[in-house]
């Protein structure tokens, strides 16, 4: 009756001004009218963006007025004669004085089609009693433009060829797309990146059951969103949910070539504007191919490019000029013709490499992997495609290994092929036969001034001795300059492991450590960072780190610095001895680089030759993020274990060198 009245009578046209709704007898035009998702969160209307003329169709946060969609990006309307309807097709129609500018184009049947904002932002045509997402008619989330939110895809739909990818804006005035956009390509083992036209700017690595490759500092999201990847025979997409209705979390794609997720926390008085929060690519080595192929990025050393062992620069003369894009070739060649020349070595804690060319299977394991690896010519190396449980499933590259970088913590395992004369020199590796026995297989370095004649001898005197207690010798191999030993695999390892390798105690000065390493032995340069920070901390303060008490008993310098920084004052912080001679905006940037130096986890934290940097320029400073220290209850422990100790004391003090590469 609806439908027959508005065909009937077609002059009666209700006009919508905030509701949160349309049918086929309103409209929405460009005086000021508006839609409004039911909880009040999105709205829809015609703005202007920047300081354009132009005017379009968007969709925003209603109390934000931060713009998340654009109907007619590509084609703007000059004036404020823009109109919005819904045909009795279920179809979107905009048109600029009669003529059309942008429309919906749905195939499926509609019954009294209505348009309808949801509260996730996301602007739906349904038949009125409609409820299941599936069969709506259309929906903005299958056409974004640069932002992403919660619940939105990123990825293909299999069984309509619908593909979901972000590009940006042209510039801030001008919502047309730009040339940089986030797509996911369907290769075997999928792969999300940001494009700049045809080249690569950046790369997540591959999903692996927990996180992407490339973005293994997963542990500080858990908060604000909840990451998922879904790959099966109808779609194969990413998206990501908001846990919580205090924090909201957009995603960015933007023509300077950046990635930004940004954050707008809704409890306190401080928080509300929108933070930025990630910023993808953030260091060098996270900019595509940097290193070209079988070329290491380390973004913890003052030279980022090392070629992975067993591999050296390809043009050592463009490389000692820092241009490292020819990236790294083998020391020495492969030989297909003889696999037992041939075996694999274990690289870890690697974003692994790019998957264009590559192999999945999910149904087989890591030695099943091996094999069919070694058995291909052209394959270059393998691993688990899904590390949870202790790992499954197998993938396989073929080709050059690009864009690979390595982490202090996290990342993975990557088993690349090799010659064997290029294994550890004079040194052990694991091997396992064909019938499945493991064996040790030790080396004999080319350059060792030992010979045949001293293996021999070893053969002979491991021959003759023969005991339960010792090693077994297995075999030996020696071919030209290749000199190996066979020995049975010690699952368990060598004895020195047991008597030397690890410890409980952690050697260093309380209140000067950095967290990973004071609770759980894990050290890096990026430890010293943390230390350094401690010092200008205290520097500024004139209070020691481990001797601050303060109200709340768990609180020392740095939390008590985060805190009062965090609410604007910083000043307080600042010695009262010093502050009549001091330049207070030196001081307060010497406080911020301190705050960045004991960020929680080391990935955060710049490196010294970063802070160098920052300590003698005006550059721009990135806000910090949470500060790690290690819990009173902690140090109050030593101080009792080393107060019942002899009277003699001991400074424990961690002393770092650092030595070329």
């Amino acid at each position: 009756m609806i439908m027959l009245s508005c065909v009937l009578v077609p002059f009666i046209e209700i006009s919508v001004a905030n509701k949160y709704s349309i049918n086929m007898c309103q409209s929405m035009s460009d005086d000021g009218q508006t839609l409004v998702s039911t909880g009040g969160k999105f709205e829809l209307g015609f703005f202007r963006p920047g300081s354009s003329h132009k005017r379009y169709l968007g969709i925003w946060y209603k109390n934000i007025a931060t713009v998340v969609w654009v109907a007619n990006r590509a084609k703007p309307i000059n004036d404020s004669s823009g109109i919005l309807k819904l045909d009795s097709a279920g179809n979107l129609i905009l048109t600029q004085n009669g003529s059309l500018v942008w429309s919906t184009n749905s195939s499926k049947p509609a019954h009294n089609p209505v348009v309808v904002l949801l509260d996730s932002g996301n602007l739906v045509i349904k038949n009125e009693t409609e409820t299941e997402p599936e069969e709506f008619l259309w929906q903005s989330f299958d056409h974004p433009s640069d932002t992403a939110l919660p619940g939105m895809k990123l990825g293909s739909d299999l069984r309509t060829g619908l593909q979901w990818r972000y590009t940006a804006w042209k510039s801030p005035d001008d919502p047309s797309p730009g040339d940089v956009y986030r797509v996911l390509e369907l290769y075997n083992y999928p792969e999300i990146y940001l494009m700049n036209g045809t080249t690569k700017l950046f790369r997540y690595g591959p999903w692996n059951g927990e996180y992407f490759s490339g973005i293994p500092d997963r542990r500080s999201d858990t908060n604000i969103y909840d990451k998922n990847f879904v790959r099966n025979q109808d779609m194969v997409y990413y998206t990501f949910l908001q846990v919580t209705d205090n924090v909201f979390t957009r995603v960015v794609t933007n023509q300077t070539g950046y990635l930004y997720r940004y954050i707008w926390a809704k409890d306190g008085a401080d928080e509300q504007n929108w933070k930025e929060y990630k910023t993808f690519p953030r260091v060098p080595c996270e900019s595509y191919g940097l290193c070209g192929p079988y070329g290491n990025c380390v973004s913890t050393k003052s030279q980022s490019c090392h070629c992975l062992k067993g591999f050296r620069p390809k043009s050592p003369e463009a490389w000692n000029s820092f241009v490292w894009t020819q990236g790294c070739v083998r020391n020495k060649p492969l030989n297909c013709k003889d696999k037992l020349k041939e075996a694999f070595v274990k690289f870890e804690r690697l974003k692994v490499p790019d998957t264009t060319h590559t192999w999945l299977n999910e149904s087989i394991g890591l030695e099943e992997c091996r094999i069919k690896c070694l058995n291909n010519c052209s394959c270059m190396a393998y691993t688990n495609s899904d590390i949870r449980g202790g790992g499954s499933g197998c993938a396989m590259w073929f080709g050059d290994l690009v864009d690979m970088q390595q982490y202090e913590t996290g990342g993975q395992y990557l088993y690349i092929r090799m010659d064997a004369s290029e294994l550890e020199s004079g040194g052990t590796m694991l091997g396992i036969l064909v019938d499945g026995q493991k064996i040790a297989v030790k080396t004999l370095s080319r350059s060792s001034w030992q010979g045949v004649s001293e293996l021999i001898n070893e053969v002979k005197l491991i021959a003759k001795l023969q005991h339960r207690n010792l090693v077994k010798l297995l075999g030996y191999f020696i071919q030209g300059q290749e000199k190996m030993l066979i020995y049975e695999y010690m699952s368990n390892g060598s004895l020195d492991s047991l008597i030397f390798g690890n410890t409980s105690r952690v050697v260093g000065t309380y209140g000067y450590m950095a967290p990973e390493y004071a609770l759980d032995g894990l050290f890096s340069t990026k430890s010293d960072v943390f230390s350094f920070g401690i010092l200008v901390l205290e520097i500024i303060c004139g209070k020691r780190n481990r001797g601050f008490y303060h109200i709340d008993k768990n609180v020392n310098l740095v939390s008590h610095a985060w805190t009062t920084w965090k609410v604007g004052k910083a000043l307080e912080l600042i010695d009262p001895t010093m502050k009549e001679s001091c330049v207070i905006f030196e001081v307060l940037r010497f406080l911020h680089i301190s705050l960045l130096c004991v960020q929680q986890y080391p990935e955060d934290r710049p490196t010294m030759a970063s802070v160098n940097f920052m300590l003698n320029s005006h550059m721009e400073l990135v806000e910090p993020k949470e500060h790690g220290f290690i819990p009173r209850n902690v140090m109050v422990e030593e101080d009792l274990r080393s107060s019942q100790k002899n009277k003699r004391s001991t400074n424990d003090v961690t002393i770092s060198l650092l030595q070329a590469q």
